[in-house]
């Protein structure tokens, strides 16, 4: 596996196979189409074993379904058994119905954790949304450790229903990760991973991952890249500024990673953390398609975009959708474009840049622009910059437009077909949603589809265009047939090249017949050395679930104790606080005593200090009296003295 890889290391990302029946072509073995005539039998007894484990009545029109429904998408090296509502109890069943077919699709199917009884013979196995445990995980990931075919494996969560959950599986699958060779393209989106440490460490020591896939998980530490990386889709996370050290193992110069595609949609990336990433890939020669869309980059300076697109020129696809661009952002890449020779697509949409931002645009591609597709929906552009914009790309080579949800009317929609017109390479020019008429859309559909028809016809376009200068119409046929002879000359010579290249297929088939008996022979012994190992790994297993199952009923007793022990505490706490109550209600009546207390003492010491006053004031007035009656008694004891010593008549004393 490891020379395939190295044969095809040039080979650019966008040939790596995205279907699972395109990951590799395999020739249907004799094996294999020994099956067919049986492949009815198995479906229909796995179809009564479903219904069996789902308690629901057999019918025969529905069995027919069924069948067709499955056998209608098998083919030789693909079978697709998803949405089936296969039980987990039907795994054995499957086991052979799935027999030596190398590319095999489960999705959607409430299997849990009876997927640890499934083999995994197969090149390719896609298990998303069963509903999936650590349980069923673990043992997984186990056999996988010593598996020796499966190339692709798809565990991802694209829906929300019977979501799959690696939980403490996540170990496993580092062991496994660490231990397997063939395992190329993995897929774990959605699957709640909560520690990238243990995944990084087998990552790092990983030499055959070439696809991962682990977005939707809201992952946000470092992710270390395996080395021998070609595509990372992480969109849907929350790396934020730990991009910046993910994107550290792209710089030119070290030899870890060099990964061709790279998706970062929606991470809340900021302005600032893009000029980190584009610093960091400025020099790479690997990185062929950056993918940033849904991330706000709002900034004055932007002077990074274009320094990035003058020092890379290896650079062919860049989407910056819904990014909330700015004028001075569109300046800058137009600016870079202008200098820019490797990039060949470009996507700004959702971006309302308004005629503003596309005139500045229409300047990046007056320069030595070498794009071939060009996506700008939702821009906001109207006639104003439309007309300007279609009047450089009459000078330009691109292939592919896409100006739908736009505000652009008939005159641009003019431009457009003379542009078809012109460049007969056009094969694609969406102009729907626009305030152009439907006369002017059908018009531009009718071009395209000549256009793709002349290449159907394998009509040279730049041999089209010779021929319509021409004004002679002898020279034209003249010209025509000479190219013909010399098209015929090439197409001989590549018909001898194509028979020797049979003769040498031929000759490497017979090898390849012989040295497959020997490699069957000892795959026979491997697989049989492996089935025991796996018995052992599954005994283990039983008897470690089976601690498993005694350690959680321990658990379970303990957890039953504390229950009643909290109660006694609550039972305690309520009574404490009761009695805390009593004592603050009887503390508070004592208070209100005292104070009343303190009031009595208060009015009975107003009240002696009003009788002392009272009592005061009388022995003041019997003094007072005292001292007149004194007064009296000594004016009454003069006078008797004065009458005694003077005595006078009555009518004088009166």
């Amino acid at each position: 596996m490891r020379s395939v890889r190295s044969a095809n290391s040039k080979r650019p990302l966008s040939t790596i196979p995205k279907t699972q029946s395109q990951v590799l072509e395999i020739p249907m073995p004799p094996s294999a189409r020994k099956i067919v005539p049986s492949m009815h039998n198995l479906l229909e007894t796995l179809y009564t074993k479903k219904c069996e484990e789902l308690r629901i009545h057999l019918q025969p029109d529905q069995m027919g379904r069924f069948q067709e429904k499955v056998l209608s998408q098998y083919s030789g090296h693909t079978i697709d058994l998803s949405e089936l509502s296969l039980p987990a109890n039907c795994t054995p069943l499957i086991n052979k119905v799935v027999k030596n077919v190398p590319f095999v699709v489960l999705s959607q199917n409430p299997l849990y954790d009876g997927v640890r009884n499934l083999q995994l013979p197969m090149v390719s196995l896609t298990l998303c949304n069963c509903g999936i445990g650590p349980r069923g995980f673990a043992v997984l990931f186990q056999t996988l450790s010593i598996n020796q075919t499966l190339y692709h494996l798809n565990i991802g969560n694209p829906f929300s229903n019977e979501r799959n959950r690696l939980g403490l599986a996540l170990n496993q699958l580092a062991e496994a990760l660490k231990k397997n060779r063939i395992l190329a393209i993995l897929d774990i989106s959605g699957c709640g991973i909560y520690d990238l440490r243990k995944l990084n460490s087998a990552f790092a020591e990983n030499r055959n991952l070439l696809h991962i896939n682990v977005s939707d998980n809201e992952l946000k530490d470092t992710l270390i890249l395996p080395s021998y990386l070609e595509r990372l889709e992480a969109q849907n996370n929350m790396f934020g500024q730990q991009v910046v050290q993910i994107c550290e193992q792209l710089r030119q110069g070290s030899d870890s990673v060099h990964a061709r595609e790279i998706n970062l949609k929606r991470n809340k990336l900021t302005i600032n953390q893009l000029f980190a990433i584009l610093e960091q890939i400025e020099r790479n020669t690997h990185l062929n398609k950056l993918i940033l869309d849904e991330n706000t980059f709002i900034s004055e300076n932007n002077i990074c975009i274009c320094n990035y697109l003058v020092y890379n020129n290896h650079l062919e696809y860049l989407s910056l959708r819904n990014c909330s661009l700015t004028q001075n952002f569109i300046e800058q890449l137009a600016s870079g474009l202008c200098r820019n020779g490797s990039l060949k697509t470009l996507d700004i949409s959702k971006n309302i840049i308004g005629d503003q931002g596309v005139l500045a645009l229409v300047q990046g591609f007056q320069g030595s622009c070498n794009l071939k597709s060009i996506i700008m929906k939702r821009c906001g552009m109207t006639d104003l910059s439309g007309l300007e914009l279609f009047k450089i790309f009459l000078k330009s080579n691109i292939q592919e437009f896409d100006f739908s949800n736009n505000l652009m009317g008939d005159q641009t929609a003019m431009y457009a077909i003379q542009l078809i017109k012109k460049n007969k390479d056009i094969i694609k020019m969406n102009f729907k949603k626009n305030l152009n008429s439907y006369e002017t859309n059908n018009q531009i559909e009718k071009l395209l589809l000549e256009n793709i028809q002349d290449r159907k016809r394998n009509v040279i376009p730049h041999l089209r265009h010779k021929v319509q200068g021409m004004t002679n119409y002898r020279e034209q046929q003249d010209y025509v047939d000479k190219r013909k002879e010399q098209l015929f000359v090439k197409k001989v010579q590549a018909e001898k090249d194509f028979k020797f290249a049979q003769s040498q297929v031929v000759l490497c088939q017979q090898g390849a017949k012989e040295r497959t008996q020997t490699v069957e022979e000892r795959m026979i012994k491997l697989r049989e050395e492996a089935q025991q190992l796996t018995i052992q790994q599954l005994n283990l297993d039983k008897f470690l679930w089976n601690q498993i199952a005694v350690i959680e009923d321990e658990q379970k007793v303990y957890t039953d104790q504390l229950k009643n022990e909290n109660a006694l505490v609550v039972n305690l706490n309520k009574q404490i606080q009761d009695s805390q109550s009593k004592q603050k209600s009887i503390v508070q009546f004592y208070k209100q005593q005292m104070e009343n207390l303190k009031l009595q003492e208060g009015i009975q010491k107003r009240k002696l200090d009003q009788q002392q006053q009272e009592y005061n004031s009388i022995l003041s007035q019997l003094e007072f009296c005292k001292k007149i009656t004194e007064n009296n008694y000594k004016k009454m004891i003069t006078l008797i003295h004065y009458l005694f010593l003077h005595p006078i008549g009555s009518h004088q004393f009166k």
